[in-house]
């Protein structure tokens, strides 16, 4: 996936010189103020993280996929995150992420599956 001037201005600029270190605290699990964020997975393809992930929210539990764009900006390394339910720009998702969560976007899935196809 090519970051286009207009996707590199929404890039979250995290205060990261190491792509190594952003991408490890990605994913690490976090819990807080009733949220709990825990990496089930994770895998990189080139500049996106993908990850499968389970959201906890007071007695209410959610598992996505989650894709993380990472690159670099002023410096410092940001990212931008795309859930599968709104769609992802790109469909490099390593097909052993899917298996570890339900569905929400089949079509994606299905873009996903043909390119892995390939």
């Amino acid at each position: 996936m090519q970051i286009t001037p207009e996707l590199r201005r929404q890039i979250a600029v995290a205060a990261f010189t190491k792509r190594r270190d952003l991408i490890e605290t990605l994913i690490k699990s976090v819990e807080e103020h009733g949220f709990a964020r825990r990496v089930l997975a994770s895998r990189l393809t080139g500049n996106v993280l993908w990850t499968a992930e389970e959201h906890v929210h007071s007695t209410r539990s959610t598992r996505l996929i989650a894709s993380y764009v990472l690159a670099k900006r002023d410096g410092c390394w940001g990212f931008l995150n795309r859930f599968e339910k709104a769609g992802p720009w790109h469909v490099s998702c390593p097909v052993d992420l899917l298996d570890q969560v339900p569905a929400v976007n089949p079509a994606w899935r299905a873009r996903v599956m043909a390119r892995a196809s390939k």
